[in-house]
């Protein structure tokens, strides 16, 4: 299961947004995030943010944050809706 977080602050840093997150999707579904999928501008060469393994996907759109848990051994990915 996945939260989508978005912060469009640009004088927020990325651990800051990615923590804020994550608090946020304890607060909710009462288990800590595993993995944190960032757009690749955003991403950079992170591969960990607050704590949290980073997936980079194009995806992800800029200034969005989908943080979650992968519950059942699939691939995390968010799936595309795209025809």
């Amino acid at each position: 299961m996945f939260l989508v977080w978005y912060d469009n602050d640009r004088k927020r840093k990325l651990e800051e947004k990615v923590a804020q997150a994550a608090e946020r999707y304890m607060e909710r579904f009462g288990v800590a995030p595993a993995i944190v999928l960032l757009n690749p501008a955003q991403a950079g060469e992170a591969e960990v943010v607050a704590g949290i393994p980073v997936r980079a996907t194009s995806l992800v759109l800029p200034n969005h944050v989908y943080i979650g848990v992968d519950e059942q051994g699939e691939d995390v990915s968010p799936v595309s809706v795209a025809a």
